[in-house]
């Protein structure tokens, strides 16, 4: 999933917000940099 799918979903299950959906900081390194994203509204 990408980010503009991630952000969508997110707006389906808790409308109202303004979300930004972000990779991970470069301080938490998952083993594959795209099974991670972080969201914050």
């Amino acid at each position: 999933m990408n980010s503009t799918e991630f952000r969508k979903q997110l707006i389906k299950i808790m409308p109202g917000y303004t979300w930004t959906v972000h990779r991970p900081s470069m301080y938490f390194k998952p083993q594959n940099p795209n099974s991670c994203l972080d969201a914050t509204g």
